[in-house]
């Protein structure tokens, strides 16, 4: 039938095609395939969505999420809305890391309508899960637009959410999240506060990783720099430090770097400081943190000025 289409001018090959071994077409019009679309009967059309979103998932693999939009969208219209969430969800990850902010938050808000239709036949539990990484991601993504508001609420729901399901992990990520909003939105109590009682959550669970407390460590120093309180914020800084070299977070050995360069600017020690600061940018050049790679030179430039 294709080749029939093809050979009538109706469709085209599109080489390369996605997809090794497979010949790609695609209509040579819109308008010519919102008609062929219209012909299908309306049940077929929602088997076809639910039989193309299944295959695009056992054909791209491992790169499943380079079609997660793709794929959310063929649930959806598939009648498959719990399916279409999690793909949704996937999907608003990968713009994310692809900076493209209001793509994913595009694709969180779907996510978030449908989980919020869904019957109750999906169990709780397995809804909860999802809104996790839903209500994580639009933090995420709000954060990045400097919509701190909105961003404080989503990791709002996100920490009441995993309070419901004990799950500890989600809640320090989402309390550490939170004091890093605060600190962003200038109300440093309230960031010291949130970074302490994820401290406080961490030493009474039996979670021994590593990340997750040097993530509150550098939260709670920054609070304390934030506050005045410098010699508090460099022990704790240090000490972040130390267990940063040991891993291989790069995020968080960067971060520990920026903070130390900020204390030494902030005591006289210039050198010192921009010494710190290019250890923060080489970390976020590797890293590919644009926004922080700007910052960082920023800093760097400022430091010329005295040294």
């Amino acid at each position: 039938v294709l080749d029939h289409l093809h050979c009538r001018g109706l469709v085209t090959k599109h080489t390369p095609s996605v997809f090794s071994k497979e010949t790609q077409y695609c209509f040579k019009h819109a308008l010519l395939q919102n008609v062929a679309y219209e012909t299908v009967l309306k049940t077929n059309r929602t088997r076809y969505h639910y039989m193309a979103a299944k295959w695009l998932i056992r054909k791209s693999g491992q790169r499943a999420d380079d079609f997660s939009g793709l794929i959310g969208l063929h649930f959806e219209n598939g009648s498959h809305p719990f399916d279409a969430a999690v793909w949704y969800s996937k999907a608003g990850r990968q713009a994310l890391r692809s900076f493209a902010p209001d793509t994913a938050r595009h694709y969180f808000n779907k996510a978030l309508n449908l989980l919020c239709a869904v019957e109750d036949t999906i169990p709780w539990h397995d809804k909860a899960l999802i809104y996790l990484d839903v209500y994580q991601g639009t933090g995420d993504v709000m954060l990045s637009q400097a919509l701190y508001g909105d961003a404080l609420e989503a990791y709002a729901n996100m920490n009441q959410t995993a309070t419901e399901l004990n799950d500890i992990r989600n809640r320090l990520t989402a309390l550490s999240k939170m004091a890093w909003v605060q600190e962003m939105k200038s109300d440093y109590h309230s960031s010291l506060d949130h970074a302490l009682h994820a401290s406080s959550i961490f030493s009474q669970s039996d979670i021994q990783d590593p990340d997750i407390l040097t993530e509150i460590m550098i939260r709670i120093g920054r609070a304390y720099m934030r506050l005045g309180r410098l010699d508090e914020a460099a022990r704790l800084i240090r000490q972040a430090l130390d267990q940063s070299l040991l891993g291989d977070n790069m995020d968080h050995l960067a971060q520990c770097n920026n903070v130390m360069g900020i204390l030494d600017e902030k005591s006289g020690q210039y050198d010192s400081a921009a010494r710190f600061y290019k250890k923060a940018l080489d970390l976020y050049r590797q890293i590919g943190n644009r926004d922080w790679i700007s910052s960082m030179l920023n800093n760097i430039a400022e430091m010329d000025r005295y040294c």
